[in-house]
């Protein structure tokens, strides 16, 4: 993800410094491989969360930024049950 994110970044300035609309318009569509990876490490890393650390009567909720909108996975609590 870091090398895609650095070859956008280089790839945004030249576009800038030459004026290269096709170019700017490209980075802007590949931004969506950055997206899809940061949301894909976010779930990851709350199911890792949950899995070690259970809710136990807590509401767990995460926030991932997907495209223009506000999206949350929520872990409900466990009944002392099971």
């Amino acid at each position: 993800m870091l090398d895609t994110a650095r070859s956008m970044f280089a790839q945004a300035i030249k576009a800038y410094i030459t004026r290269d609309v096709e170019l700017a318009k490209a980075v802007c569509m590949d931004d969506n491989i950055i997206d899809d990876n940061f949301s894909t490490v976010v779930m990851e890393l709350c199911n890792i969360i949950a899995e070690r650390e259970p809710p136990s009567g807590r509401r767990w909720t995460f926030f991932s930024l997907q495209n223009t909108s506000n999206a949350s996975a929520t872990i409900p609590p466990t009944s002392p049950s099971g």
